[in-house]
């Protein structure tokens, strides 16, 4: 299973960026929050979505990583070089943990969900999440759990009750 870590320190497409870590306790939100300010990247990451083409990372794009507790994914908005929200992208996951170093990571359950700004909802990996469970790499209840967990977070989305993506608008909208 992929661990993946809320400062993506590893990330190698990007040569230079400034990053926040903070843990965020009120009535709206209980978690961690961390922003990647990509300055300067080696290339473009532009992911085509159901035929259209989006870009999803270049110089001067932010990354808000939300890692809220007690929830069993994570959400990252990306947001482009004029200001404009890119997409919102959910990684279902098992809770996240604090590294040694005092980093949190998720393990990752393979099911993705990504929301565009108009709206569009797309569902992605439900094959690597087959492959994974084929494989032994997860287990059936974590299969299954991500299976729920990703038709409960559409039908929440859907109908415009999911509580993270509501925060995350506003938090762009005061940044």
């Amino acid at each position: 299973m992929k661990k993946k870590y809320a400062d993506r320190a590893t990330w190698t497409r990007v040569l230079k960026r400034r990053d926040k870590l903070s843990y965020v306790k009120n009535e709206k939100f209980s978690g961690y929050i961390s922003v990647i300010y990509v300055e300067k990247v080696k290339k473009p990451l532009i992911k085509n979505l159901n035929g259209q083409k989006v870009c999803i990372v270049d110089n001067g794009y932010t990354w808000v990583i939300f890692m809220p507790d007690n929830l069993m994914y994570s959400l990252t908005m990306m947001i482009n070089d004029k200001n404009e929200i890119v997409q919102w992208y959910f990684d279902i996951c098992k809770a996240y943990e604090i590294s040694e170093s005092g980093v949190p990571f998720f393990e990752d359950l393979y099911l993705d969900i990504v929301v565009l700004p108009s709206g569009k909802l797309i569902l992605l990996d439900e094959d690597e999440l087959s492959h994974a469970f084929k494989i032994g790499q997860i287990s059936k209840e974590e299969y299954s759990s991500a299976n729920v967990q990703a038709e409960l977070l559409i039908k929440d989305i859907k109908n415009k009750t999911n509580s993270l993506l509501e925060f995350s608008k506003e938090y762009f909208e005061n940044k």
